[in-house]
């Protein structure tokens, strides 16, 4: 007879949110790093999300360090302070949630749980709803800190593409191309 399987008392489902950075369909490439899958979730600060983060956070550092160390590292960022370069996270806490590519790519479906392996579907600025793992960790001797780690995707909707808009060639040469057909010798 098999064990039933307990649920991870470290996993969180956000709510429905613009991904930001997203980087799903193959992994980011980082100088003096690993590679890695990722998103950052960007949700307004009045979220009861945060709460059930801020706890869990507290819990995974008691359970590895025995305390909540003084000098955490935590990866949230405060939007507000970020507006210049992200005006959509105004009001809004940003968290990143990553996966090292070597524990292969998170699960991504849609709605209709289709798997999601174009990674025309998968932008900065669609809704999203992730399983993210609520860890500590120890690096080098002394920094000790909380990450969030990506699990498994679905993909609610989409949304307006944020960064990373490209405009097509027939756009930018539309007004040209006929001057550009000419002969010029002639």
């Amino acid at each position: 007879m098999s064990e039933v399987k307990k649920p991870d008392p470290f996993q969180l489902i956000t709510p429905k949110f613009p991904g930001s950075y997203v980087n799903l369909a193959s992994p980011r490439k980082v100088e003096d790093g690993d590679p890695y899958f990722g998103l950052n979730i960007v949700l307004p600060k009045t979220s009861p999300f945060w709460k059930e983060v801020d706890e869990l956070t507290e819990k995974a550092a008691i359970e590895k360090f025995g305390e909540v160390p003084k000098n955490l590292s935590l990866t949230r960022k405060d939007g507000d302070d970020f507006t210049d370069k992200s005006p959509t996270w105004a009001g809004c806490f940003s968290q990143p949630c990553n996966r090292k590519a070597m524990h292969g790519r998170p699960d991504i479906i849609d709605l209709k749980k289709r798997k999601l392996l174009d990674p025309a579907e998968l932008y900065s600025g669609a809704f999203y709803v992730v399983t993210l793992r609520v860890a500590a960790y120890k690096f080098g001797q002394v920094k000790k800190g909380v990450s969030l780690f990506l699990q498994n995707v679905v993909k609610i909707e989409d949304g307006d593409r944020i960064g990373g808009n490209r405009s097509t060639a027939e756009d930018d040469f539309a007004d040209i191309i006929d001057d550009l057909n000419e002969d010029p010798c002639s």
